[in-house]
């Protein structure tokens, strides 16, 4: 994500549309669960940066509530 240009500000967008529904907490959860899945999901699928940004945005859209919640993620100290 870091050769893409935008990816922190969509990630402000989704993380608005949790925060309508939902605590703080929960709202950087999930936003942080659904970009790894996308972007898991996206690296798959390509090796360049203009289309892994299609991608992403494609897998963005596709995750259910389901994949979601099932996707695991480490939380680390830094």
């Amino acid at each position: 994500m870091e050769k893409i240009t935008g990816s922190g500000c969509s990630l402000g967008g989704v993380m608005a549309v949790y925060a309508t529904a939902s605590s703080a907490f929960i709202t950087a959860l999930t936003g942080t669960a659904v970009y790894n899945l996308a972007g898991r999901r996206a690296a798959e699928k390509t090796d360049a940066p203009a289309s892994f940004q299609v991608h992403f945005l494609d897998e963005l859209y596709k995750a259910t509530p389901k994949e979601i919640a099932d996707n695991p993620f480490d939380i680390e100290e830094v």
